[in-house]
């Protein structure tokens, strides 16, 4: 059965393994003249792990070791990933007082100086709901992304309403921002939602170089696309493709889709709903675990993707006929549209249908849309206009 794919959780690496003692310790210093960041961690057995970056560069260096319990030295080793092929650079760190330490950067004869001391966490005064979580949940990405500056891109106009493209220079990552075509307020609400998530795509992307780093390298690309617009809701699509040290590359598709009015993100079943009652939602409790996930799953496995095969037969018939039997892409197989991205058109509602990881390629065709004189016979509770 295809499954649930998000890149959010996908790319969501631990910061580290080894069973803490205490909270990692998070120190800022210098290597030589190059000012750093630092986490450290050790376990019972006194087994370091950690990580470090330049800030002139803000990417991941994963280090290993050992604590000498009785000094308080600590012998670390910058861990290059399982394709390393000469010996990677040491440190060694000294006790100083205070969660302070001294020591050396040791690689091929060269040597530098390195002083660190605790890090100091200044607030978090931007508008992001995302920073905010970050800062409590890992300090230390917090304090990796607290001075970052997006850069002004070009304008554009779709579907009638201004587009201020922005982007982070670091990750590449990049998102717009609406110039005119709704209320101040309302432009002010859906724009720090879209500024949200282009903070939580830079983090994605540093998430990934971390899992990268401990194997073979990380790699994000990712590319926004707005898909349609009027006075009542806002879609776009966000589409990423990466590599962050698991077995194969992937790619996925994050749509968003937003009611104006309150700002919240929608459903699919708050646009097309083909039940009875109040919609079966997929929801995400406060400890990450899913509400009504299996009632959600029987609804979208009896009702919603045999509806979809139903419709999309007489509306796609050259589509949906019948595979070989060495057809990877047979898109009469309801399971694959069980589990679906989606985004809105002006057309109608697009769905994208999920396929095992041999027939990938199948995803994301261009021609699955729900036409809305189909969608507007079976709205879900949402009051949003639609063609």
């Amino acid at each position: 059965m295809p499954k649930i794919r998000s890149l959010w959780l996908l790319c969501l690496l631990p910061l580290l393994h080894a069973p803490a003692i205490a909270a990692p310790l998070l120190l800022e210093g210098r290597v030589g003249d190059a000012p750093v960041l630092m986490e450290l961690d050790w376990n019972a057995q006194n087994e370091v792990e950690g990580r470090y970056f330049y800030r002139k560069f803000r990417k991941d260096i994963v280090l290993a070791g050992q604590r000498n319990e009785a000094s308080g030295e600590l012998k670390l080793v910058e861990q290059a990933g399982r394709e390393a092929s000469r010996r990677q650079p040491a440190l060694v760190l000294h006790p100083a007082g205070g969660n302070r330490f001294q020591g050396r950067w040791q690689d091929h004869g060269k040597t530098h100086k390195v002083t660190l001391a605790p890090a100091r966490l200044p607030d978090g005064d931007r508008d992001s709901p995302y920073l905010h979580r970050l800062r409590v949940r890992s300090p230390y990405d917090f304090l990796r992304l607290a001075d970052h500056q997006f850069n002004r891109g070009s304008h554009e106009r779709f579907m009638g309403y201004g587009l201020q493209w922005w982007k982070d220079p670091w990750s590449g990552s990049s998102m717009f921002q609406l110039t005119d075509g709704w209320s101040e307020g309302d432009r002010k609400r859906i724009n720090r939602l879209l500024m949200n998530r282009l903070w939580q795509s830079v983090g994605n992307y540093y998430e990934c170089q971390l899992g990268g780093a401990r194997s073979h390298g990380g790699e994000m690309t990712q590319k926004v696309t707005p898909r349609f617009i009027n006075p009542a809701v806002l879609s776009l699509s966000v589409f990423s493709r990466y590599d962050c040290g698991g077995a194969h590359p992937d790619f996925a598709d994050n749509p968003m889709t937003l009611d104006v009015a309150s700002g919240r993100e929608l459903d699919l079943e708050d646009i097309l709903w083909l039940g009875r009652g109040k919609p079966v939602r997929y929801l995400r409790g406060g400890n990450g675990h899913t509400r009504d996930f299996d009632a959600f799953s029987r609804y979208r496995d009896k009702q919603f993707a045999p509806w979809v095969v139903d419709h999309f037969k007489s509306l796609y018939p050259k589509m949906m006929m019948p595979t070989a039997k060495d057809d990877e892409c047979n898109y009469a197989d309801p399971s694959v549209w069980q589990f679906v991205s989606w985004y809105l058109t002006p057309k109608g509602v697009y769905l994208g249908p999920s396929f095992p990881r041999v027939a990938r390629a199948c995803e994301y065709p261009d021609w699955s849309v729900v036409p809305y004189r189909l969608v507007n016979r079976h709205r879900g509770p949402a009051r949003v206009r639609l063609p």
